[in-house]
């Protein structure tokens, strides 16, 4: 069955983005990550890193993420993929 219209449609904020990690430390529970397209950096807390299966991050690391917003409606990483 190919997909509909409704289907096919995603919103921006959701697509998977890359960026790379610019400061993480666990014992904070937060970091931040700058984005591929050297946008403003955007915040991440330790339960999505540890949602993905991981403790920590490593400064300068390559991920994947999706964006959304933030408890405080600034943009945060709501899910994170590594490679």
């Amino acid at each position: 069955m190919a997909p509909t219209s409704k289907q096919l449609f995603v919103k921006k904020d959701n697509l998977m983005q890359k960026g790379n990690v610019a400061w993480f430390s666990a014992g904070k529970g937060f970091g931040f990550i700058t984005p591929e397209d050297s946008s403003e950096d955007i915040y991440i807390n330790i339960k999505v890193v540890r949602d993905a299966g991981l403790e920590a991050l490593e400064n300068g690391q390559a991920v994947e993420y999706e964006s959304g917003a933030g408890q405080n409606g600034r943009p945060s990483v709501i899910k994170l993929t590594v490679f």
